[in-house]
């Protein structure tokens, strides 16, 4: 059986809060495969950066999903859209333009 987690149960375990790493541990334990997804890795980056801003800019969700996941797995993102991916520890690459 798999279980897909909710962020909030991610963001406990990553926190050390409500005897999660243990409750995850039993489950672990057991034929259970804990799962997530691209959306609990959106949830949490967005929970880090709450309703950041650059110059009037607010991220999409979309944009802060595909940042999540490059950040998450040590991706470059290559972009056009570098305004989009204010984060400077996100690594871009912008794409020479075609001529």
């Amino acid at each position: 059986m798999t279980y897909l987690l909710d962020s909030n149960v991610l963001i406990d375990v990553r926190n050390d809060r409500n005897g999660r790493p243990q409750f995850l541990a039993q489950l672990s334990q057991q034929d259970i495969l804990l799962a997530c997804c691209a959306m609990n890795v959106t949830e949490i980056y967005m929970g880090m950066r709450p309703g950041e801003r650059q110059k009037g800019h607010t991220l999409s969700y979309s944009d802060v999903t595909i940042a999540a996941v490059a950040l998450t797995h040590g991706l470059v993102l290559v972009t056009d859209n570098q305004k989009h991916f204010p984060m400077p520890e996100l690594p871009v690459l912008t794409p020479p333009e075609r001529g």
